[in-house]
């Protein structure tokens, strides 16, 4: 294989593995400080042995700095990862990752608000889609009262989720370069020590499958698949990489179909279609024609992973 073959096989995989995010949070059975803070600790494990056996800890491996910004970059993950896995409490996996999608919206809007930086009407276009689509899914449960409606509160859960990881993507771009490996380790070290002063040492799991799944998300979907994402990036243009993303919202919905019988209704998947519409537009810089300038630039592109 050729390396973008390999960079394809790199980022498929690794997308797959996050449409598993959910379960794994799901068949945790605790509350989401407790997932999130064990979590941190396998991650942390698994990227300390991988860092210390290929010899990437040394002496001034990291800046003052690099700690400062990773500081930062953590606590926003970390409160990301909370507001997602308690999403799953009021919404299926499903519509919780679909409006998780709108992460690239947000952090264009961001560079916008605190970087300058200028957005022409396409994306004006392509952002007013992804509003329109938001709000379709809302509707879609057939009512937009906030008093008790645990629909919308999944919903509002799940789209801070998205807010903190899009604060967390801004934060990286003022961050000295620091290697990938690095900066996830530095943040699910901030995410222990965050989860432990909310009191997530109380939630010990119990069986062994709560063991299992707090290890997958750990080891499997913080460490391998952050290290798959990384590879992949450099081996893979702009619009290879971003249409291999929407793997991800696929798989989660496809798994919520398999094992909970979640279906999403004639509304929902059309507000789907508008989403992953206009984060694709906003991404690849598609015109109103749907041309797409296909950038042989990786810089830019957003990466999502729960």
């Amino acid at each position: 294989m050729n390396q973008q073959q390999v960079g394809v096989v790199q980022m498929t995989t690794a997308m797959a593995l996050s449409g598993g995010v959910g379960l794994w949070a799901t068949w945790a059975a605790m509350p989401s400080v407790g997932v999130v803070f064990w979590r941190c600790v396998f991650g942390f494990i698994a990227l300390l042995g991988f860092m210390l056996f290929t010899g990437r800890i040394h002496r001034g491996w990291i800046s003052r700095p690099q700690v400062l910004w990773s500081l930062a970059a953590g606590t926003a993950l970390v409160l990301n990862w909370v507001c997602f896995f308690q999403s799953f409490r009021y919404v299926s996996i499903g519509i919780s990752t679909i409006v998780y999608q709108a992460q690239p919206l947000l952090v264009v809007l961001g560079g916008m608000v605190f970087f300058k930086e200028r957005m022409g009407l396409n994306r004006w276009l392509w952002l007013g889609l992804g509003l329109v689509g938001m709000v379709a899914l809302v509707l879609a449960r057939g009512g937009v009262s906030l008093s008790g409606d645990h629909y919308l509160l999944g919903i509002a859960l799940s789209l801070a989720a998205a807010t903190f990881y899009a604060a967390g993507t801004l934060i990286a771009k003022c961050m000295p370069k620091t290697p990938a490996t690095t900066v996830t380790l530095m943040q699910v070290l901030v995410g222990m020590l965050i989860m432990s002063a909310l009191g997530a040492l109380a939630y010990v799991p119990q069986t062994p499958v709560q063991w299992l799944s707090v290890g997958m998300l750990g080891a499997v979907n913080t460490a391998l698949m952050m290290s798959l994402v990384y590879a992949a990036i450099s081996r893979l243009p702009t619009y290879v990489f971003a249409a291999l993303s929407f793997v991800y919202p696929l798989v989660a919905v496809l798994l919520d179909w398999w094992v909970f019988g979640h279906v999403l209704n004639a509304w929902q998947i059309l507000a789907t279609v508008f989403i992953v519409l206009a984060v694709m537009g906003m991404n690849l810089n598609w015109s109103i024609g749907f041309k797409s300038k296909r950038p042989e630039s990786t810089t830019g592109c957003c990466t999502w992973y729960a």
